[in-house]
């Protein structure tokens, strides 16, 4: 083969056209696919028109290149541009909600996690719950805490994750990544909303913990 030229770059979407090479349709057919017909045929208007007089006209043309006669069904398949359109919209709700449920199990999960650790957390500082109430502390003092640390636990797991994100994405599609600070922000609220959840349960067991059944803990 000889190049002859160069297209223009058009950038990446669903496929990389810029990695793309044209042959002669006679050429690949012979040298590289051994067949003699097509499976399928890009159409271009030249310019804005009647868009359903042009599919009429290529549907004539084929029908007449395949003998079909009048009362004969087409055996092929003529679709717009809108048709994949719409195709490439219900495949993009499909992973959309599918990457929401798999975000709410990982909340869910992440919210157990965080309990249990918590849990871990107050039984092993049940003494030094027993000592902070017997000089002074109150319940609140005791629940704010360990509420507070419980939130601190769903913001670093979720900065963690935002993270590993960014990295994967910029990893994967060696492209640049847009940094959307808003949502960035509503995800670290979310995360300590779930911190917090999460936590309720150890921090009122930890606020409730018996002053002198704390301090003979060992």
């Amino acid at each position: 083969f000889t190049v002859i030229g160069l297209l223009g770059a058009k950038g990446e979407s669903w496929s990389n056209p810029d990695d793309q090479v044209f042959v002669p349709l006679t050429t690949a057919q012979e040298r590289l696919f051994g067949v003699d017909h097509l499976s399928s045929i890009l159409a271009q208007m030249r310019s804005a028109g009647d868009f359903d007089e042009a599919l009429f006209d290529i549907e004539s043309i084929l029908r007449r290149n395949h003998r079909l006669g009048p009362e004969d069904d087409n055996d092929f398949q003529v679709r717009r541009q809108d048709f994949f359109l719409s195709t490439i919209q219900e495949t993009n709700a499909e992973i959309a909600n599918f990457i929401i449920v798999i975000a709410l199990v990982s909340l869910v999960v992440g919210g157990i996690g965080i309990a249990n650790v918590m849990l871990v957390s107050v039984t092993e500082r049940t003494r030094e719950i027993g000592i902070r109430r017997a000089i002074g502390a109150k319940r609140m003092h005791i629940l704010t805490q360990f509420l507070v640390e419980s939130m601190i636990l769903g913001v670093l797991g979720g900065l963690l994750g935002i993270t590993a994100g960014l990295l994967f994405s910029d990893f994967s599609t060696g492209a640049g990544v847009i940094l959307p600070w808003k949502w960035i922000g509503y995800s670290f609220f979310i995360c300590a909303g779930i911190g917090g959840v999460a936590g309720l349960y150890p921090a009122l067991r930890a606020a409730n913990e018996n002053v002198i059944e704390a301090l003979r803990y060992e």
